[in-house]
């Protein structure tokens, strides 16, 4: 284990008991000052002062290695004064040590006051969500760092949120590593945000986040906009065959400048590989992923809504300006009001409505079934309701839709406007309440992407119709908060 001081020109002071240890190791034109500890060492008070007055005394130092020195939050309360008053230091690397949320604090007060730092590791530590979300506050006024590497720490939920947030308003950040830890769905939805504005990142690791399928498609709203991110690495996340094409297909839009992506150990399916191949071609791109398959994988398969033929005529109708009764009028040429199957399929190919034989087939086997006899001929009646019936069924797919984005919509809000203690304590969203909103996609599963949520999306607060009364609905919208007022308003108008 070695601590290195790197300082620019020759000549260093090392005082007393720390000067013994330590030796100087010329680096080419840069001597080097190191310090081995076989044994993992910790870094005493004495060896802390003798760190301090070199820090202090020598203004040629531009960058401090103490990984691999179980530092601890006091260790570095005692270095942080020094470093934050030093304006040569560049590069600090504080790997593998043990710092925890205290520690996390400290270091927000170091990239707050150092405007001379661009090159900050802090991989390997115990950092979670509190540490996290003063580091993200404290990104939002740092001007000077460009490399940040805060992978295999312990970065979820609101931690990984406000770390986000940091970078939405950081201008300087190029280079980040927050692989192996826990973003998932919400740090999806933060960081899809951050790619969405963010014009200064050239790359980025999440590598081993939890990250599912779904968690993908949010992740390619914010690469399909992005126009300044080279390099994006996702490997070992289980995004699933559905996760990597929603990816590449963002990648492959007009403006996108990512020139390298890394998904190994995922599998692909052959569209993945033979657009990969395409984008080769088109521009310098490399792409890194796992097996061929010849299917999707089973998870994250999304159900697709088939077309039904009767959506064609009803479009026929919107175009010709029409209706029902006067199609039909001319389909009837004898007036008989009724019409025939052959005859009935012969006037529709007529009028251009291009059915194939066995969509022609279901719409009249529709159209005969609105009667309880079995009649073969088609009569005005019949082909009025099954159209009525047809248009009701696209209002409320339409209605489910639209009902589903806006609760998705509420969701994200929550997610990327997380409360804090300092922000207001009553309104403070604990961990249990945090995850019993979690969609279905991000649901406990077999990948152990959020252990111990057991609610769905559809299990978020909502509006009991048959008490439908203002007064009361406002007493509850003040009980339950101001997120509840807005599902609130939300369900009065779609219930009107």
């Amino acid at each position: 284990m070695k601590t290195t001081v790197t300082q620019r020109n020759k000549g260093i002071i090392l005082p007393g008991e720390f000067a013994d240890s330590l030796h100087l190791k010329e680096h080419g034109s840069f001597p080097q000052v190191g310090r081995d500890f076989e044994n993992r060492m910790m870094l005493k008070r004495h060896g802390i002062q003798a760190l301090l007055q070199i820090i202090q005394n020598n203004h040629q130092i531009t960058s401090l290695d103490l990984s691999k020195m179980c530092i601890g939050p006091g260790e570095i309360h005692h270095l942080a004064n020094a470093i934050c008053e030093s304006i040569w230091i560049k590069k600090i690397d504080l790997s593998e040590n043990q710092l925890t949320d205290e520690a996390g604090k400290i270091i927000a007060g170091i990239i707050k006051s150092n405007d001379a730092l661009i090159w900050l590791n802090l991989s390997h530590n115990q950092l979670e969500e509190t540490g996290c979300q003063y580091i993200g506050q404290a990104l939002c006024s740092n001007n000077s760092i460009e490399t940040l590497d805060m992978s295999w720490n312990h970065i979820r939920l609101k931690g990984a949120v406000t770390l986000c947030n940091g970078l939405l308003e950081n201008r300087y950040v190029r280079t980040l590593n927050i692989s192996s830890n826990g973003f998932g769905y919400e740090g999806s939805v933060a960081l899809s945000r951050v790619l969405k504005h963010n014009r200064v990142l050239k790359e980025i690791d999440i590598s081993d986040n939890r990250i599912c399928w779904d968690g993908a498609l949010i992740l390619s709203k914010g690469i399909r906009v992005n126009k300044t991110l080279e390099i994006l690495k996702l490997r070992r996340n289980p995004l699933t065959t559905t996760g990597c094409m929603d990816i590449l297909e963002a990648i492959s839009t007009d403006g996108n400048t990512i020139q390298m992506l890394d998904i190994q150990d995922i599998p692909v399916v052959f569209e993945f590989q033979y657009l990969a191949e395409a984008l080769k071609k088109q521009r310098n791109f490399t792409c890194l992923y796992g097996n061929v398959v010849s299917s999707h994988d089973y998870l994250g398969r999304r159900k697709v809504s088939l077309t039904n033929p009767m959506d064609n005529i009803i479009d026929y109708i919107k175009r010709t300006g029409s209706r029902p009764l006067e199609l039909l009028r001319c389909f009837d040429k004898p007036n008989s009001w009724t019409l025939g199957r052959e005859e009935f399929i012969a006037r529709l190919k007529k009028c251009g409505i291009t059915l194939h034989e066995f969509e022609m087939k279901q719409v009249t086997d529709e159209i005969r079934r609105q009667s309880a006899q079995e009649e073969r001929d088609i009569t005005y009646r019949k082909f009025i309701r099954t159209m009525s019936d047809r248009t009701l069924a696209i209002r409320r797919e339409k209605s489910a839709d639209l009902k589903e984005k806006r609760r998705l919509k509420i969701y994200h809000e929550r997610i990327l406007n997380p409360l804090t203690p300092k922000d207001n304590p009553e309104k403070v969203l604990t961990q249990n309440s945090w995850r019993s909103e979690l969609p279905a996609c991000v649901e406990g599963s077999r990948f152990g992407l959020v252990h111990g949520s057991t609610n769905r999306l559809s299990d978020l607060p909502k509006t009991d119709m048959k008490n439908n009364n203002k007064k009361k609905t406002k007493k509850m919208a003040e009980k339950n908060g101001s997120e509840f007022d807005i599902e609130t308003e939300i369900s009065l108008n779609e219930h009107r």
